[in-house]
């Protein structure tokens, strides 16, 4: 978090899946999360940064991975 910017470092990723950040403004429920980023890795570390609105909010993330056919 920087100023009005967040940004995350995703590592880990499998080359050529189709990857999907989710964001929650709760930690528990299914249903909460909304898509806020999807990509194809072509390698296993990516970066992603959004602006935010102040004051920031307490926000969750999770990554959700899926071969592609």
């Amino acid at each position: 978090l920087a100023g009005d910017r967040l940004s995350l470092t995703i590592t880990e990723c499998y080359v050529a899946f189709t990857n999907t950040l989710e964001r929650s403004l709760h930690a528990a429920p299914t249903g909460t999360w909304q898509d806020v980023f999807t990509f194809v890795s072509v390698t296993p570390s990516t970066n992603w940064s959004d602006a935010i609105g102040a004051p920031p909010s307490t926000a969750f993330y999770r990554v959700r991975s899926e071969a592609l056919p």
